[in-house]
């Protein structure tokens, strides 16, 4: 723009009386204030560029520090049920019961279980975080990975007495195969947790043109709505105790968020306080 207008004006004082001097003062002038404006309009869009990425950066922090708090804290709880369990063990063993050496042993083992899931759940997390973790989308079998997901699963489900089913007909999607078990893995886990004795846990199947709708249903105690808008974000999770006072941090669905998005799927949930809760999420489907 301002080439042709220069040019435009050695071609006026070429061709003109000295009169088209002002015409030319004139076109400067507009060039230059053009110029300007357009200088400004760079510098406001650089500055707004600049806070947007320094709420970016502020969020992300608050986030991760957020993220640290709640790790922090709920290791240390398993961590000290083992030091003050093994301690107890060690000079009250002989005075022990065969039945109070038992208890405490497997008071150990579920506590120890607890920090090595939280610790799985963090490594998981960091190494999503870092890019350590690789996508590798292939043709899964959604049926075959939910009957191995129910069968991890099945002693924590026989000991609060709550039945497993699997509705999932014979269906492939094109997914990371450990990616999806571990989302359906959290997901029957945290409906185990909040979920009473004598309840059940459904895993089913919906299809689409493009994409398959998986659901993980429990008929526990539900969800309160101002949660469920929150319940996949680092800020909202904190340490929740399920109906037969099992611990955990919540950070399980926001893995599962992750895993499900770097699949191409999205997830969300239905709940009903008193009467249970279904998550879905979607993974597209593998066509042949």
């Amino acid at each position: 723009m301002i080439v042709c207008s220069l040019r435009f004006s050695v071609w006026i004082l070429r061709n003109h009386s000295e009169n088209s001097i002002f015409i030319v003062y004139l076109l400067i002038f507009f060039v230059g204030f053009f110029l300007l404006l357009y200088i400004m309009f760079l510098n406001k869009r650089y500055q707004l560029n600049l806070e947007a990425k320094h709420r970016e950066l502020y969020d992300l922090n608050a986030a991760k520090d957020k993220f640290i708090s709640v790790i922090a804290h709920d290791l240390k709880t398993p961590a000290a049920n083992i030091e003050s369990l093994s301690a107890m063990l060690r000079e009250n063993f002989e005075n022990f019961s065969i039945e109070e050496q038992r208890d405490c042993i497997d008071m150990l083992v579920d506590s120890t279980k607890t920090h090595n899931e939280l610790l799985n759940t963090l490594l998981d997390l960091s190494r999503l975080r870092l890019g350590n973790i690789q996508n590798n989308p292939e043709r899964a079998d959604i049926r075959r990975i939910a009957n191995e997901v129910l069968e991890q699963t099945k002693l924590q489900a026989q000991q609060k007495h709550i039945s497993q089913t699997n509705q999932v007909e014979e269906c492939y999607v094109k997914a990371d195969k450990n990616m999806i078990a571990a989302v359906i893995r959290n997901l029957v886990v945290n409906g185990i947790k909040f979920t009473h004795p004598g309840g059940k846990i459904t895993i089913d199947l919906e299809k689409a043109k493009t994409e398959i709708i998986i659901s993980v249903s429990d008929t526990g105690i539900g969800i309160v709505e101002e949660k469920r808008d929150r319940i996949f974000g680092v800020n909202s999770n904190k340490s929740t105790t399920g109906t037969a006072n099992e611990t955990g941090t919540g950070l399980g669905l926001l893995l599962c968020k992750e895993y499900v998005e770097r699949n191409g799927g999205h997830i969300w949930l239905e709940s009903e306080v008193g009467k249970g809760t279904t998550f879905f999420f979607t993974l597209p489907a593998f066509n042949l």
